[in-house]
């Protein structure tokens, strides 16, 4: 387990950085929440905007993880990093904040607090076991997502076969143009011979 400045921080970070939403993005959470239970919309974090992500992303068997100040915003925990002192936690270095900026996860204000990374799969199961509502609202926006890529799989791959077609038929177009085009320069190239008889008397 991870032990930092950084990881200590979930007893002192002012709740309102995070519960700030950054304009046309995604806004953020802290390891500080307003108690269970506690406060109005203004502090509701909802589970789509809970980030889960891959890391390093270009690698498909790389570790799965949440930010630890958007999974105590989201369950309204306050210290979250003593009530679950066993989840596996690592700090988030300067190209995951960057990869997560990039993505409108976090502001530039949030990324500079520090930011605490935990493995998808403990979220996961303490949500399940501690938090069975949350679990089931967060499991329900995983659904929708999944259902909505393979939507926009099936309708790029619907495009694709729709201009493999439209180019087949231009080739095949294309081809037929070319025949006829041939056929026309051989006939209009083509003389025909006439057969000359000798006769004495033209002689």
């Amino acid at each position: 387990m991870a032990s930092s400045d950084t990881l200590a921080k979930d007893e002192s970070l002012p709740t309102i950085l995070w519960n700030r939403r950054p304009v046309a993005k995604r806004a953020h959470s802290s390891d500080i929440s307003s108690d269970e239970g506690a406060g109005g919309d203004e502090d509701y974090f909802a589970a789509s905007r809970l980030y889960e992500y891959r890391w390093p992303p270009e690698q498909e068997r790389a570790e799965l993880y949440f930010l630890q100040e958007q999974v105590a915003e989201f369950l309204r925990i306050r210290g979250i990093q003593r009530k679950y002192p066993d989840l596996v936690r690592r700090n988030v270095d300067v190209p995951e904040k960057k990869y997560l900026m990039h993505k409108g996860v976090v502001t530039e204000t949030q990324s500079n607090m520090g930011l605490v990374a935990v493995r998808s799969e403990d979220v996961l199961e303490v949500m399940s076991e501690d938090f069975p509502d949350k679990y089931q609202e967060y499991m329900a926006v995983v659904q929708e997502r999944e259902f909505q890529n393979t939507l926009q799989r099936r309708i790029l791959e619907t495009r694709k076969i729709a201009l493999m077609r439209e180019q087949q038929v231009h080739c095949t177009l294309r081809f037929v143009l070319f025949l006829c085009f041939c056929w026309a320069v051989s006939v209009s190239s083509y003389s025909p011979k006439r057969d000359y008889v000798n006769d004495v008397d033209t002689l």
